[in-house]
Order: structure tokens, then C-alpha cells, then sequence
């Protein structure tokens, strides 16, 4: 029973992720109406530094901390692009772009350490990004 509810405990986070990090690509669109694209970033990641920074700062060794600055440098920038991208396309077609991620880990990972992935995982990722096409629906294209 124990086994059970930790499995669907499991499930409705993950469903909870899903559903909120859907929800970004809209309520970031509506932000744009009203701010630009580095302003609609900088709001969202000073939220996510004042929350995250107590945890951040408590217990890690400072090696960690150049690595960390430089990863999170890479992903605002990443961030500020795709914001501006949303600025221009549908929230849809920007959510379908950025799972392709999904699909492109593995083959990043098959290109760095010139080992194929395991047949699953691409299989995984391509019904991954067939699934945001689907819900994404032509309608939104």
C-alpha cells in the first residue's frame, strides 16, 4: 500500500511539473504584452533567484559556485532567446520548439561521449516531441 501511494504521490508531482511548466509558455506571452522580452526575463529570474538563493547559499562548497554562475549564464541567455522567440511565434509552437530539448539531449550526448544512446531513450524522446505536436494541434501552428 506504502508502495502504491508513494507511486501516485510520484505521478501528481510529475503531473504538477507538466502542467505548470505548460502553463509558462502562456502566462509569459501575456507578460509580453505589457514588457519586453529582457524585461519579462529579468522579472522571472529575480523571482526565481529571491527564492532560491537561502537553498543556494546554505551548504554549498564555493567550487560549485563558478560552475553554477557560468550554467546559469548559458541558460539566461537561453531563456532571453526563447522569450524573444515567444514574443513573435504562438505559445504552442514555442512550447513544441523547446520540448524538442527532449530529443536533442540524447543525440548531444551520442555526439560528447560517442556512445550511442540506448534505442529506448530516442524512442522515449521522439514520442516525447510527437506527444507536445499533438496537444500542441494543428490549430495553434
Amino acid at each position: 500500500m506504502a508502495d502504491r501511494r508513494a507511486s501516485l504521490r510520484g505521478d501528481l508531482a510529475l503531473l504538477c511539473c507538466a502542467a505548470l511548466w505548460g502553463a509558462t509558455f502562456p502566462a509569459t506571452r501575456a507578460l509580453l504584452q505589457h514588457a519586453s522580452p529582457l524585461t519579462a526575463n529579468a522579472l522571472r529570474f529575480t523571482a526565481a533567484a529571491l527564492l532560491l538563493a537561502p537553498a543556494g547559499l546554505r551548504g554549498r562548497s564555493s567550487p560549485a559556485r563558478l560552475p553554477g554562475i557560468a550554467l546559469g549564464l548559458v541558460l539566461g541567455a537561453g531563456y532571453a532567446l526563447q522569450t524573444a522567440g515567444l514574443a513573435r511565434i504562438g505559445s504552442a509552437r514555442s512550447a513544441f520548439l523547446t520540448a524538442l530539448y527532449v530529443l536533442m539531449t540524447p543525440l548531444v550526448e551520442w555526439a560528447l561521449r560517442r556512445g550511442r544512446p540506448p534505442l529506448r531513450t530516442l524512442a522515449g524522446g521522439a514520442l516525447a516531441v510527437a506527444g507536445v505536436a499533438v496537444m500542441s494541434g494543428p490549430a495553434a501552428w
